[in-house]
Order: C-alpha cells, then structure tokens, then sequence
C-alpha cells in the first residue's frame, strides 16, 4: 500500500513542466512615469490608392489588399435629404431603401436577395442628409458577378411598389414611436434650436409627406440624380488594380454622363 504523502510518479514531471513554462520574473516597477521606456513603434507606410476617371466621368479608388480574398466597395453621389421640397419630406430616404429592395430591370428584391445569399455576398443603397450612396462586398472569385448585379441596382432600379409599400409603412411606425425615447425628442429639438424649424437640416417626416410619396417621385429623385459625373466609386481588397479598372470600365463605361452637378445653396 502506498504511503500516504507519497507523490506518483506522473506527479514530479507534471510540476517540473510546470516550472518550466512559467514566465521569467517581471522586471522590478518603475516609481515615476519618466522613467517608463517603451519600445520604438513599427514603421507604418501609408499606402497610396490609385485614382482612375472614366470618359463618363465617375471617378474610380482602388487599394489593393491582399489579406483576405475579399473585395468592397463603396459608391458616393452627390444628393441628399437636405434637397427634398418640403411636401415629399421622406422620399430621399425611401428612395435609397427601394433602391436594394425593389429589385432591377432583370432581377427582383428577392431573387437579387437569393443571388447574393447563395455567393455570400453583400449590396446595400442609402440616401442621408447630405449624399447617398452603396455598398458592396463579396469573395474575390465573385467580384466580375456581384460588380455587374452592384452595378445593375445603382442604374437600373424599378421601385417595386409592393417593396416601396413596406418602406412607407417602416417609415410611418418610425414616425409613430418618435416620442418613446428621450434622446431622441432632445436631438430633434436640439436640430430646429440650432438651424430653424424650416431648415432642411431640421425637418423630420410627417405621415402626410409619406404619404405624398409615389412611385413616380421615386424615380424622378434616381433620374435626377444617379449619374456616373456625380458618383466616386471606391473599391480595396483582393485585386490586381490594371484588371480591376478593366473589370469598372467593363461595367460602368457604357453609362451615359448626366448633366453637370448645381452648386446646391442650402442654407
């Protein structure tokens, strides 16, 4: 019978691995923040996108990375809910939203949704105050396809009305809960203090000028607006930067210049 304190065997060479992958002791503390020494931080190089303009005038970044087999992308246009006239508060808003969800001129809201699921790929459209904009993401063996069906939202929308129905009735409930939080009651307060209350910057959506929103005002705002001489496009990922250009000006070459941008005067 072992006696009882004896220690197995298996026992000494686990506390001897033990003290071997211990860490060394710290070095003493130092007692005034002068004395702190730190290393010398690596050498960061900012890298240096190329910029591209097409005959139509859309203006291409690019930045290679090849960390991961991904690419984005990015678009930027010069509109914005600060030029929506006062009875179609909103229609920016629903604009950029049914834009994605509506679908195009050869695929609809959900089939585009089941293209993208099945590439595990990304596309989304937005219209802000100031610009609106689309974004992109998808695996590096997907770009040509995912680039034409990106490109496809961003020209050929159809403002599905069923899909333009959900986005009124998702702005209305916005509407119907904009006194539930306190902050936000401040910052929309906070806005018509600083700006006036007729102030573009200031004015919130009512259910009358959602409800002035048609179809029609949809595509008057992506006609107006939505042209290659008001977009920058920005692409960074996992490409070689000469085939991307190809591949944008495949894509995006045939689309006609639109009118030369206003300076917008918003007070």
């Amino acid at each position: 019978m072992r006696r009882k304190g004896t220690m197995r065997p298996w026992m000494g060479t686990l506390l001897a691995l033990a003290l071997a992958a211990a860490p060394a002791a710290a070095p003493a503390q130092v007692k005034k923040v002068d004395e702190l020494k730190y290393p010398p931080l690596p050498r960061f190089n900012v890298p240096s996108p190329t910029r591209v303009e097409l005959d139509n005038g859309m203006v291409v970044i690019l930045l290679e990375d090849h960390e991961l087999p991904l690419i984005d992308a990015t678009v930027r246009v010069r509109t914005g809910a600060r030029l929506e006239p006062q009875e179609l508060i909103g229609v920016a808003q629903i604009t950029g939203s049914v834009m994605r969800t509506g679908g195009t001129k050869t695929m609809t809201g959900d089939e585009l949704d089941d293209f993208l699921e099945g590439k595990a790929a990304r596309v989304e459209t937005f219209i802000g105050d100031e610009f609106g904009g689309a974004s992109m993401s998808c695996l590096k063996g997907d770009f040509p396809e995912v680039l034409k069906v990106f490109a496809d939202v961003l020209r050929n929308p159809v403002f599905a009305q069923d899909k333009i129905d959900i986005t009124k009735n998702q702005a209305n409930a916005g509407i119907a809960r904009q006194n539930d939080n306190p902050l936000q009651i401040l910052f929309r307060e906070y806005t018509e203090v600083i700006y006036g209350s007729e102030s573009p910057y200031a004015r919130s959506p009512t259910y009358a000028t959602v409800a002035n929103v048609g179809r029609e005002d949809l595509s008057a705002w992506h006609a107006a607006y939505f042209h290659p001489n008001r977009m920058v496009l920005g692409l960074v990922g996992d490409f070689e930067t000469e085939a991307a250009v190809r591949l944008v000006e495949e894509v995006f070459g045939g689309w006609p210049r639109g009118p030369e941008p206003e300076p917008v005067d918003v007070p």
